[in-house]
């Protein structure tokens, strides 16, 4: 199979790196979309963190990109806005399995305090660029507001995240795979695919249908949360194993198929985050 095909990482050991577009938090960039500069990568804030390029209270929307995050561990506060003229927001702390589907021109930010106290580690994913408060693209796609009623000149017609703690989302059988189990999170957005948590069962023996990257759009891709899987991908047809556990990111690309093998799936058991798929 060729290098292109597809991209396997064990997160765990790519090394963290200051975040350019955050100054004061750090990334590992899982993957960079040149065409629609998009990005999936792993955050992390430092207890106590702020990004350096911005004072506190601070809030801001964009206009175009769809950014979503899972929670893996930690704690983060942060604030929702339902308007320019609400000055207090929402607070709502981002711990592990909190899901974020944020579209865009929904106002969300930062208020002195509290800050985190452990720290904590988000995988985020977005459809384009601007969103991070130092890119370069970040004055034509966010718009930062103020908390006086200057702010209320800004005649936009915002939207609302969801954000919410899957935990609490009710697990269902899986479509197509007897005895897996599923929870839609978000539906698929330009440039980013649906989400779906799919969990496979210790032991598992059985026959899912290939999951085929399509020839356009974007590529369907998965992050282990809890556990370990063990998949199958298919170019032309050469073949590749990969034994992923906790912490593993896969993306594969056009002319790629994905599937698990009818045997030995997981040893222990596994919860994956899908984006695209759901894994058949």
């Amino acid at each position: 199979m060729t290098a292109a095909s597809f991209t396997s990482l064990d997160t765990n050991a790519v090394p963290w790196e200051d975040n350019p577009g955050i100054p004061g938090f750090k990334r590992r960039l899982l993957v960079f979309d040149d065409a629609t500069r998009s990005e999936v990568r792993m955050d992390y804030v430092p207890p106590g963190a702020i990004p350096r390029v911005i004072e506190l209270p601070h809030r801001h929307y964009h206009r175009t990109v769809t950014e979503r995050a899972y929670a893996l561990g930690g704690d983060f506060p942060h604030w929702e806005f339902s308007s320019t003229r609400d000055r207090e927001g929402e607070m709502i702390v981002f711990r592990r399995h909190l899901f974020m589907d944020r579209p865009p021109k929904s106002i969300h930010g930062l208020m002195p305090e509290p800050l985190s106290e452990t720290g904590c580690v988000l995988l985020y994913w977005n459809t384009g660029p601007g969103t991070g408060v130092a890119e370069p693209d970040a004055p034509m796609e966010s718009v930062e507001l103020s908390f006086d009623d200057s702010a209320d000149a800004d005649r936009t017609d915002f939207s609302d995240a969801r954000l919410f703690d899957t935990a609490e989302v009710a697990w269902q059988a899986h479509d197509s795979a007897s005895g897996w189990k599923r929870k839609p999170l978000a539906e698929a957005v330009e440039n980013s695919g649906a989400v779906r948590l799919v969990h496979v069962p210790a032991d598992w023996s059985g026959s899912p249908e290939p999951v085929q990257a399509p020839g356009k759009g974007p590529s369907p891709w998965l992050f282990v949360i809890a556990g370990d899987l063990c998949v199958q991908l298919t170019e032309n047809g050469a073949r590749r194993v990969l034994a992923l556990r906790e912490g593993a990111f896969l993306i594969w690309r056009a002319g790629t198929a994905l599937n698990v093998p009818a045997e030995s799936a997981s040893e222990g058991g596994c919860t994956v985050l899908c984006v695209g798929h759901d894994l058949s």
